[in-house]
């Protein structure tokens, strides 16, 4: 029971000089609520019978600057969301895609590329071609037509 009381005290202490020290500002508002969530973590541990040794371990190694997840990790993420929704989108439309491919650069999409494998054109049908099916699937995904490349 000491330790705890021991802690809660340490705790405040750290948090009164954090909040002394930092600058008025937006950055404020969020370091208080980072630290208030440390303070009631650390105050709820005990009670829960929780051990919070382990409530800030990540899976990379700050001293690693491998492992740490960069840009381009995020970016990938992104790209893997963009090409699982179109994908999808298409087959709620009754259009198979065997490969979406996403090109991204921060949040912008820079290029789609659609491999459609169940496109059946009638030849009866001239007025249907590459451009057409490309700007339809444009408006469908809502990407603008110069990004997106259909493969037929």
């Amino acid at each position: 029971m000491s330790g705890y009381i021991i802690s809660v005290l340490i705790s405040a202490v750290c948090i009164s000089v954090i909040e002394l020290v930092i600058p008025k500002g937006k950055l404020k508002g969020v370091i208080s609520f980072v630290v208030s969530v440390v303070f009631i973590g650390v105050m709820v541990a005990p009670i829960m019978k929780t051990d919070i040794s382990g409530m800030f371990d990540f899976d990379f190694d700050i001293s690693d600057p491998r492992s740490v997840p960069t840009i381009s990790a995020v970016d990938e993420e992104i790209e893997k969301y963009y090409e699982n929704t179109y994908k999808k989108a298409l087959f709620d439309d009754n259009l198979i895609a065997e490969k979406v491919v996403v090109e991204t650069s921060g949040n912008k999409i820079e290029k789609v590329d659609i491999y459609l494998s169940n496109l059946v054109i009638d030849e009866k049908s001239e007025h249907i071609n590459s451009n057409v099916i490309r700007t339809y699937i444009s408006s469908l995904i809502g990407v603008p037509y110069e990004k997106v490349e259909v493969y037929v």
